[in-house]
């Protein structure tokens, strides 16, 4: 079964709360710029993730914003899978600008249509994977 982007908007308020929370994976779903922006609010609020998978799913530009704006403060994420959410410009700069203030080590992005725009722009080549 699927999780919805209104499901998904419950299981951001356990992700906020729940700081032993250390990896998520909520790939493979039909999670929307409606959760996009109640996980990015939790993300802001749980600096306990070390990995999140959020591949496969209907994010959108505007949703990678919101994800992106939540873990901008996170310096302990090591592993983000972010792979064919629909990306597009926007979503990119976003997630540009995450990575910079961001200590991820390793990103998932499958989309290659995105790998050489972000990589080139960050520098950071050797921190996408594309499998």
């Amino acid at each position: 079964m699927r999780i919805s982007d209104k499901e998904g908007i419950g299981i951001c308020s356990v992700v906020e709360k729940n700081i032993a929370l250390k990896s998520l994976d909520l790939s493979n779903n039909d999670l929307g710029e409606k959760s996009s922006m109640a996980l990015g609010n939790s993300l802001m609020a749980n600096m306990s993730l070390t990995e999140l998978n959020l591949s496969w799913n209907k994010l959108r530009a505007k949703g990678i914003i919101h994800i992106a704006e939540g873990l901008s403060p996170n310096l302990g994420l090591q592993y983000l899978g972010i792979a064919w959410c629909g990306m597009q410009d926007a979503g990119a700069e976003a997630f540009g600008a995450m990575l910079k203030s961001n200590r991820v080590s390793q990103v998932g992005l499958s989309q290659s249509s995105w790998v050489p725009r972000i990589a080139t722009a960050l520098n950071m080549a050797s921190l996408i994977t594309t499998s």
